[in-house]
């Protein structure tokens, strides 16, 4: 293994963060912006020959991957680059104190449903997100999934993800010998989390991720392995029943989740799975709570008459106002101005002012608020998060508003009537109450 560096780049190292047979994650310090850094590497001795330049193209491939990702559940990638010395691939992301997953169930640490659920609500988030930018994670599990205070939640090593919308080489094929990079004969993984579809090297879709996901669930409410194969020779068994035994327990509410949410979100097909992260959680959020409304418009929404001070909402829900005028204000389009709010930082400051860009990006291509997790509504949310007075993300949303109706009126010119359904459909959960939605949902639903 290389010498212990005192740098990368314009980067101090201060100390070793965790090391593996692949290599190497530093603490680090940015000097330029005062900004602690984690900064991940590989052994020198791996990138020799063929399979060494596997390897970088694999390392360069996760930097590009994570790196187009802005999520608050996806550990973030600043930079990648390369020792102009010795050439050796790293890049630096961002830096985070928690624990594995794997780490707490292994030190013996219980998971209530409702904990669990909550995690991997956060899980599901970060992938739809992923998804929606074409990239598949394929390789998640306990040990990639860093849990933070107060549980937040945070996806880790995107090493072997899939860029289904890039020219990239398709890892998922090839059949590494290494055994620190996979099982021998094995496409890469791990083979305890892997889909059924994985396990068999076929092409992976985000349907894998979710089946991995569930499996993460499986063991959080029992406290065990949902199989414990570690071999590709012991899988056979699994392929053929991928879906884990019944829960030995008396707990009515985990048989319960197995019953109604697990069976189906590890069926062995994935046509029989839930078809996205955002219909996995609507299913998780409904057995959670029984009668409890879709995602992005889980809680409750009230009336206000006049032009009161309006609370600016997150992400978890929304409220709905409307001014003396009678014109309809998107809740997040009302500031308030009555609390106080910290300088944003530098650092802030760029991420408000990509994330503008972003959005601005989404509108002028129509995506609007959809899909999940790549939308302008959902940049300029993310821009109200980090600075709760930005005019220009409030009239941003604002702008949606009106846009969104122009753009339902269209798809019904155009005689796409169940596109334009969905997109209603989509809509109220960002907006309920929106008068001109309301209305011309009522027409199909009077039109049948």
């Amino acid at each position: 293994m290389e010498d212990r560096r005192s740098e990368f780049g314009k980067y101090r190292i201060d100390s070793i963060l965790g090391e593996g047979g692949m290599g190497v994650v530093y603490k680090g310090y940015d000097p330029l912006i005062a900004r602690v850094v984690a900064i991940k590497t590989i052994h020198n001795n791996l990138l020799e020959g063929t399979l060494g330049n596997e390897l970088r193209n694999r390392f360069r491939r996760e930097a590009r991957a994570v790196g187009r990702l802005t999520h608050q559940n996806i550990i973030a990638i600043y930079e990648y680059d390369e020792e102009k010395v010795d050439g050796t691939p790293y890049f630096v992301m961002e830096f985070v104190e928690g624990r594995e997953i794997n780490d707490c169930i292994r030190e013996g640490e219980s998971f209530s449903l409702e904990r669990a659920i909550g995690i991997i609500e956060q899980v599901l988030s970060a992938l739809g997100y992923a998804h929606s930018l074409g990239v598949i994670h394929r390789d998640i599990k306990p040990a990639n999934i860093i849990l933070l205070e107060n549980d937040r939640v945070k996806i880790a090593d995107f090493g072997i993800a899939r860029v289904q919308d890039l020219d990239a080489t398709q890892l998922g094929k090839t059949r590494l010998k290494n055994p620190d990079l996979t099982q021998a004969g094995m496409v890469l993984g791990s083979p305890r989390y892997m889909s059924p579809e994985q396990c068999l090297g076929r092409e992976v879709d985000p349907r894998s991720d979710l089946y991995s996901t569930a499996l993460v669930l499986y063991e959080l409410v029992t406290g065990t392995k949902a199989f414990s194969g570690r071999s590709a020779h012991n899988l056979a068994e699994r392929l053929q029943n991928p879906i884990p035994p019944a829960p030995k327990t008396d707990d009515p509410k985990v048989l319960n989740l197995y019953n109604r949410v697990l069976k189906k979100a590890l069926a062995k097909e994935p046509d029989d799975r839930y078809q996205s992260a955002e219909a996995f959680v609507d299913a998780l959020r409904s057995f959670a709570a029984p009668g409890r409304r879709p995602s992005g418009a889980n809680v409750p929404w009230r009336w206000a008459a006049g032009a009161a001070v309006l609370l600016v909402a997150g992400l978890s829900g929304w409220f709905w106002m409307e001014q003396g005028t009678g014109e309809y204000v998107p809740p997040a389009a009302i500031i308030d101005t009555s609390k106080q709010v910290e300088p944003l930082s530098p650092e802030q400051e760029k991420k408000v002012t990509r994330l503008l860009r972003v959005a601005k990006t989404h509108i002028l291509v129509g995506r609007l608020v959809s899909p999940m997790g790549s939308n302008a509504y959902y940049a300029f949310n993310l821009v109200q998060q980090i600075d709760p007075r930005n005019q220009e993300a409030a009239n941003g949303i604002r702008t949606i508003s009106v846009k969104l109706e122009q753009q339902i009126e269209q798809l019904i010119k155009d005689g796409k009537k169940d596109k334009a359904q969905d997109l209603i459909t989509e809509g109220l959960k960002y907006f309920p109450n929106h008068p001109a939605l309301e209305r011309i949902n009522q027409t199909f639903e009077k039109n049948g």
